[in-house]
């Protein structure tokens, strides 16, 4: 996450900064009213941070930034329309859709980033009506 801040063009003080203040994180879980031991924080950012939804979004700019994918459905086959921790894929083609969700996914995964298969739907428009219910990208299964 870090060297993805970097390659943004975020201020290498302002990443050292950020870095500092994730270090030695420590969280606790409240279950059923009894909290449970004390435990670090190894990867990314503390649930309710501040930073972590600006930190998100820097990463997956990053990971879009990185992917080349920018330009307008005009000119490419398919557009990507992120906006704070949802991505809308635009896509002419459903091959085209499955290729794209597939190199997110794996720039995603390498961050520790993973696609929430629940939250997930997509709809299609076309001129001629499809029976599909669902899509299938992968190993995933989304809704209509």
């Amino acid at each position: 996450m870090l060297n993805d801040l970097l390659i943004l063009g975020i201020p290498k003080k302002l990443v050292q900064l950020i870095s500092m203040t994730m270090a030695g994180s420590k969280a606790t879980v409240r279950v059923d009213n009894q909290y449970t031991s004390t435990f670090p924080i190894t990867n990314g950012a503390r649930q309710g941070d501040a930073l972590s939804s600006v930190l998100f979004d820097l990463v997956l700019r990053a990971i879009l930034q990185k992917m080349n994918i920018t330009g307008h459905i005009g000119t490419k086959s398919t557009q990507t329309l992120p906006y704070t921790d949802n991505v809308a894929i635009m896509s002419r083609s459903k091959n085209a859709l499955k290729d794209t969700l597939f190199n997110i996914e794996k720039e995603a995964r390498r961050r520790g980033l993973l696609v929430n298969e629940n939250k997930t739907k997509y709809m299609r428009v076309a001129r001629v009506v499809h029976n599909d219910e669902h899509l299938r990208c992968g190993q995933y299964k989304f809704a209509l």
